[in-house]
């Protein structure tokens, strides 16, 4: 029983360092693969989960804020963007505290 518990740890260390570190372009591959497998076997839910991950955005982007379209990606499409203003006196007010 230890050793099938020792063996789910390292599985999941395993696929956690794997999803952190690789390359998009191999993750998206990989996440394809793994759901045309899935739905070979009849886990269409699953399949369904690893499709949506391996989406990637039309403009080839991860919305980094580096170019001047973030505020396009939104929830809202850019048509209402939120400003959020702090005065001088509520500043200083929290620094009281």
């Amino acid at each position: 029983m230890q050793n099938l518990i020792v063996a789910a740890i390292v599985l999941y260390a395993c696929g956690y360092v794997l999803r952190r570190y690789l390359p998009k372009p191999l993750k998206h591959r990989m996440g394809a693969a793994v759901a045309a497998w899935c739905r070979q076997r009849g886990w269409h839910g699953m399949a369904v989960r690893m499709q949506a991950a391996e989406q990637v955005p039309a403009t080839g982007c991860d919305s980094c804020s580096a170019c001047a379209g973030v505020e396009k990606k939104g929830k809202d499409g850019g048509r209402n963007p939120t400003v959020q203003k702090i005065s001088v006196d509520s500043l200083k007010r929290s620094l009281h505290r």
